[in-house]
Protein backbone atom coordinates (compact mmCIF):
# COMPACT_ATOMS: atom_id res chain seq x y z
CA UNK A 1 0.00 0.00 0.00
CA UNK A 2 1.33 3.39 -0.94
CA UNK A 3 0.50 6.61 0.84
CA UNK A 4 0.52 10.04 -0.62
CA UNK A 5 1.73 13.11 1.05
CA UNK A 6 2.55 16.62 0.17
CA UNK A 7 5.11 18.97 1.55
CA UNK A 8 8.49 20.38 0.93
CA UNK A 9 11.37 17.95 0.83
CA UNK A 10 14.25 18.94 3.06
CA UNK A 11 15.31 19.21 6.66
CA UNK A 12 12.72 20.42 9.17
CA UNK A 13 12.86 24.12 9.91
CA UNK A 14 11.33 26.07 12.79
CA UNK A 15 8.30 28.21 12.04
CA UNK A 16 9.02 31.75 10.92
CA UNK A 17 8.81 34.25 13.73
CA UNK A 18 6.83 37.43 13.27
CA UNK A 19 8.91 40.51 13.90
CA UNK A 20 7.70 44.04 13.56
CA UNK A 21 10.36 46.71 13.64
CA UNK A 22 10.13 50.46 13.62
CA UNK A 23 12.39 53.04 12.07
CA UNK A 24 10.96 55.72 14.36
CA UNK A 25 12.61 54.63 17.61
CA UNK A 26 13.57 57.47 19.95
CA UNK A 27 15.89 57.12 22.97
CA UNK A 28 16.32 59.55 25.84
CA UNK A 29 18.79 59.11 28.68
CA UNK A 30 17.44 59.72 32.19
CA UNK A 31 20.15 59.16 34.76
CA UNK A 32 21.46 55.63 34.32
CA UNK A 33 18.39 54.57 32.33
CA UNK A 34 17.49 54.96 28.68
CA UNK A 35 13.81 55.51 27.87
CA UNK A 36 12.78 54.10 24.49
CA UNK A 37 9.68 55.35 22.68
CA UNK A 38 8.20 54.15 19.39
CA UNK A 39 4.90 54.42 17.48
CA UNK A 40 2.15 52.04 18.44
CA UNK A 41 2.17 48.77 16.50
CA UNK A 42 -1.13 47.48 15.16
CA UNK A 43 -2.39 44.89 17.63
CA UNK A 44 -4.37 42.01 16.16
CA UNK A 45 -6.94 40.70 18.61
CA UNK A 46 -6.80 37.12 17.35
CA UNK A 47 -4.08 35.04 19.00
CA UNK A 48 -4.16 32.71 16.01
CA UNK A 49 -3.21 35.59 13.69
CA UNK A 50 0.36 35.67 12.39
CA UNK A 51 0.48 39.38 13.28
CA UNK A 52 -0.57 38.88 16.92
CA UNK A 53 1.93 40.52 19.28
CA UNK A 54 2.10 38.89 22.72
CA UNK A 55 5.10 40.87 23.97
CA UNK A 56 7.84 43.25 22.92
CA UNK A 57 11.39 42.25 23.82
CA UNK A 58 14.02 44.93 24.43
CA UNK A 59 17.57 43.94 23.46
CA UNK A 60 20.87 45.56 24.36
CA UNK A 61 24.14 45.10 22.54
CA UNK A 62 27.32 46.50 24.04
CA UNK A 63 30.15 47.11 21.60
CA UNK A 64 33.64 48.44 22.19
CA UNK A 65 34.59 51.70 20.44
CA UNK A 66 37.44 49.99 18.58
CA UNK A 67 35.29 47.08 17.31
CA UNK A 68 33.59 46.83 13.95
CA UNK A 69 29.82 47.28 14.41
CA UNK A 70 27.63 44.18 14.40
CA UNK A 71 25.52 44.49 11.27
CA UNK A 72 24.48 40.89 10.64
CA UNK A 73 21.16 39.90 12.24
CA UNK A 74 22.43 36.44 13.24
CA UNK A 75 25.52 37.94 14.91
CA UNK A 76 23.33 40.49 16.66
CA UNK A 77 20.99 37.84 18.06
CA UNK A 78 23.95 35.82 19.35
CA UNK A 79 25.57 38.82 21.06
CA UNK A 80 22.63 40.91 22.28
CA UNK A 81 20.90 40.29 25.61
CA UNK A 82 17.22 40.76 26.44
CA UNK A 83 17.18 43.52 29.06
CA UNK A 84 13.43 44.06 29.31
CA UNK A 85 10.06 43.35 27.79
CA UNK A 86 6.50 44.62 27.66
CA UNK A 87 3.72 42.07 27.92
CA UNK A 88 0.46 42.30 25.97
CA UNK A 89 -1.43 44.05 28.77
CA UNK A 90 1.27 46.73 29.07
CA UNK A 91 1.32 47.26 25.30
CA UNK A 92 -2.46 47.64 25.16
CA UNK A 93 -2.54 50.04 28.14
CA UNK A 94 0.20 52.28 26.75
CA UNK A 95 -1.31 52.37 23.27
CA UNK A 96 -4.71 53.23 24.72
CA UNK A 97 -3.45 55.99 27.04
CA UNK A 98 -0.41 57.35 25.18
CA UNK A 99 -0.90 56.32 21.56
CA UNK A 100 2.68 55.01 21.54
CA UNK A 101 4.91 52.58 23.44
CA UNK A 102 7.45 53.76 26.04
Amino acid sequence: MFGTSCGKIGPPVPPTRFTERTSELAAQQRGAAVVLTWPAPSLSQKESSRSYIARADIYRLTEQADEDPVLDMDDYLQSAKVVGFLDRASLEAQIKSLGRVT
